[in-house]
């Protein structure tokens, strides 16, 4: 078994090399280089469009299944990083930020390649109800989306806010990978997960608030005393 410091390393350099590919699937279909997507008539009705681009889509969904469960690689990655720094700093609450951003940025990534392996397979039944079949699928799918960019806007800022954090609070710390131009980059990244978060509706803003409130009393009322930073705190003084 390699000493905590190698694990480390390699686990920071592995997270470093699939972000990077990851990142490079994502720009090619972000910029369609694998083809031009059809032309469709701006006349033709919703359920039409729809299945006039679903071979365009099928036909890139292999590279955004790769791309999407790399980036669940490396949100994973990232809470085993903090998992692995845990114990190692006077500061393990901030690690917390890590393995919490972590697990929220996997959970959204893996959300996000269920409900679009399900529409892939099996775009619709074809039982004699294709438009209706068709426009649940796609607003299901326009659902799941939104909770999954949520969850992972919501990773995103707790990682740069980790990153800050941490950096401001042990400085010297041994990094065998570090983070450029903190806190420009760590600050940059969460801007833009605020950026997307804003136009949102305010439907959107009650479920996110809401969920959260109950996220918040189950972490209160179950969660912070059986984790294992919570067990290994001395009690509370009366």
């Amino acid at each position: 078994m390699p000493p905590p410091s190698t694990a480390i390393s390699r686990t920071a350099w592995l997270l470093a090399i699939l972000s990077v590919v990851a990142t490079v699937l994502t720009l090619i279909l972000a910029f369609d280089l694998t083809g031009a997507p059809p032309v469709i008539s701006e006349t033709a009705d919703f359920p039409s469009r729809i299945l006039g681009s679903q071979a365009f889509v099928q036909s890139r969904w292999p590279l955004d299944l790769i791309g999407s469960l790399l980036f669940a690689v490396v949100f994973g990655l990232i809470a085993l990083l903090g998992a692995l720094l845990f114990g190692r700093t006077s500061r393990a609450e901030v690690l917390g930020l890590f393995i919490a951003g972590g697990i929220l940025g996997m959970v959204s990534q893996l959300t996000y390649v269920g409900a679009h392996q399900v529409a892939i397979a099996i775009a619709y039944c074809d039982c004699g109800f294709k438009t209706e079949e068709i426009i649940s699928q796609t607003w299901g799918l326009m659902l799941i989306d939104g909770v999954a960019d949520w969850i992972l806007d919501g990773a995103a800022i707790l990682l740069a806010g980790g990153v800050v954090i941490l950096r401001r609070t042990d400085p010297d710390r041994p990094r065998p990978f570090r983070t450029p131009f903190v806190p420009v980059v760590p600050a940059l990244a969460a801007l833009a997960c605020i950026y997307l978060m804003v136009p949102l509706p305010w439907e959107t803003w009650v479920r996110f608030i809401v969920w959260l409130a109950i996220g918040m009393v189950i972490y209160l009322a179950y969660g912070m005393r059986r984790s294992v930073l919570g067990r290994s705190l001395p009690p509370a003084r009366g």
